[in-house]
């Protein structure tokens, strides 16, 4: 009976690892009005309906930066939704970048400190 145990707990173990290498990390830049229109709060809400993880902060420059790890479908599903945004944003680019990968604990505004 241990050894049932301890091999179903290497599968799982394997299959966790073959999960998380199969996910992957982006930068997305969204430029245009994307500040001031809920940009941030729509995208962790879509992150999260997506399952990634991440963080989505704005720039000085007047961008939003979107920093997120899922896999591929789940990443292209949410650039998709980044061209479009909320419906009051007027998105005019949005810039891909694949970056080392990283590790979040969920998905965070993160907002600048004062």
């Amino acid at each position: 009976m241990c050894g049932l145990f301890i091999a179903a707990s290497l599968l799982i173990h394997h299959y966790l690892l073959t999960f998380r290498r199969m996910e992957q990390t982006i930068s997305i830049t969204v430029s245009g009005m994307v500040q001031g229109v809920y940009y941030r709060q729509s995208t962790k809400e879509k992150a999260l309906e997506l399952g990634v993880s991440g963080l989505v902060k704005n720039l000085p420059d007047g961008n939003v930066q979107i920093r997120a790890t899922g896999t591929a479908d789940q990443l292209d599903q949410l650039v998709q939704w980044c061209k479009q945004g909320p419906p009051h944003a007027k998105v005019t680019g949005v810039q891909v970048e694949k970056v080392a990968p990283e590790v979040f604990m969920g998905f965070v505004i993160q907002r600048e400190a004062r």
